[in-house]
C-alpha cells in the first residue's frame, strides 16, 4: 500500500475559504520533489465531475508514478473530476449506497464491484486494481487503519 511503500507522508486538507490560491501555493512547493505520498483528504474541494484544480489536474496527469503517490479522500466518487477516476490505478472503496456514486463506481470497476461496494460491512472495503483488474475485500479494520490527523512530516509555509 502505498502509505507504507514512502516517506514521508504529506497530508493536504483544502482551506474551504482560498481552495484556489491555498492550493496552488502548496502544489507550487512540492511539485518538484519526489519521493512521498501526498494525501488531499476532502478532494472534493479541488474538482468537479468536469473540472479539476489545475495544479491537481497537473499532479493527475504528469505526476511520476515511481516517485509520487497521489491518494484522494472522497465520500462520493461521482463528486471527483473524470479524469482522475479513468486514471486511478487503485480504488479503495468503503460502503457505498448513493446511486449516482454506485455508477461512477460501475463505470470505472465494473457491476460485480458495484454490487460488492453495496454489500460491504460498515468498515470493510474492497481494494480494485486497475491494472491487473483483481478485486480484494479486506474486513479487518486495523490493516488500513491511519491517523492522517498525526501528521509524520511538518511542512512550513
Amino acid at each position: 500500500m502505498a502509505l507504507e511503500a514512502k516517506q514521508p507522508l504529506i497530508v493536504y486538507r483544502p482551506d474551504q475559504d482560498n481552495v484556489d490560491e491555498d492550493f496552488k501555493a502548496f502544489a507550487d512547493i512540492l511539485w518538484p520533489l519526489t519521493n512521498y505520498v501526498l494525501v488531499i483528504d476532502e478532494a472534493h474541494w479541488l474538482q468537479s465531475p468536469s473540472w479539476a484544480h489545475p495544479c491537481l489536474a497537473k499532479y493527475v496527469r504528469m505526476a511520476d508514478p515511481y516517485g509520487v503517490d497521489l491518494i484522494q479522500v472522497a465520500h462520493a466518487p461521482a463528486d471527483l473530476w473524470g479524469r482522475a477516476r479513468s486514471l486511478a490505478s487503485d480504488w479503495y472503496i468503503f460502503l457505498t449506497t448513493r446511486p449516482a456514486d454506485l455508477d461512477a463506481i460501475e463505470l470505472q470497476c465494473g457491476e460485480e464491484i458495484r454490487l460488492e461496494v453495496s454489500r460491504l460491512g460498515l468498515h470493510d472495503y474492497i481494494h480494485w486494481n486497475a491494472d491487473a483488474h483483481t478485486t480484494e475485500i479486506v474486513t479487518d479494520s486495523s490493516l488500513w487503519y491511519v491517523d492522517i490527523k498525526t501528521p509524520r512530516v511538518e511542512v512550513i509555509q
